[in-house]
């Protein structure tokens, strides 16, 4: 993955043809027609839930993500600092705590069949991260971070759920942590995407930010 990263940069980056002999990958004169324009270059993102992710994103320069376990089990294990790190995670919020916990048992009702389906992929994953949040969910199941969605097989990512102060409070201490990239699970509708937008930008407030740090 590093060697192909490695290459797809050079491409689009070079404005000269691009030849390279690697232990993977081998091309010759390959050049991006027409060039892409400095501004558009784009970020590049990799798992780093493991330690061999982490060390990948290290060597490609590139952004970790991490399935997030709740922040404040970060506490005595920030990100590390040497790379950009960014999480990704389920929003569902309203003004109302009540209505944004009635919204996401709607939306994700637990069913004896999904969490079957749940049980099975895990036997057969040999993925890091999907048994590192399993895991995680037998001992931190805890308001607002919830894992329901994902022991019930319908989304691959922990969700927080609950009032407008409360989860981009939660947001603003990931930001604190030192992680600046969010990769949201996707919203169903605009409406979704919109109370989304808006903890965000509480998150970012400078009080909730002050509030934070104490």
């Amino acid at each position: 993955m590093i060697e192909y990263v490695t290459i797809i940069k050079q491409v689009l980056a070079s404005p000269a043809p691009v030849s390279v002999e690697g232990e993977f990958y081998k091309v010759a004169k390959l050049k991006m027609t027409p060039p892409l324009p400095p501004e558009l270059f784009p970020g590049i993102f990799v798992s780093g839930s493991s330690e061999a992710g982490l060390a990948a994103a290290r060597a490609m320069r590139a952004t970790a993500v991490k399935y997030p376990k709740p922040p404040g089990e970060y506490e005595n294990e920030p990100p590390d600092e040497t790379i950009d790190s960014g999480v990704r995670v389920g929003i569902i919020t309203r003004e109302d705590e009540d209505e944004a916990w009635r919204i996401a048992h709607e939306r994700f009702p637990e069913d004896r069949k999904s969490q079957l389906t749940h049980q099975m992929a895990m036997k057969v994953s040999d993925s890091f991260w999907h048994k590192q949040l399993s895991a995680l969910g037998e001992v931190s199941e805890t308001n607002p971070y919830w894992l329901v969605p994902f022991q019930y097989y319908k989304t691959f990512c922990p969700y927080l759920v609950g009032s407008y102060p409360k989860i981009a409070a939660e947001l603003a201490r990931y930001i604190a942590l030192g992680f600046r990239t969010f990769i949201v699970d996707i919203p169903p509708n605009e409406e979704e995407l919109y109370h989304t937008g808006l903890v965000f930008k509480q998150a970012v407030e400078p009080q909730v930010v002050r509030d934070v740090a104490r």
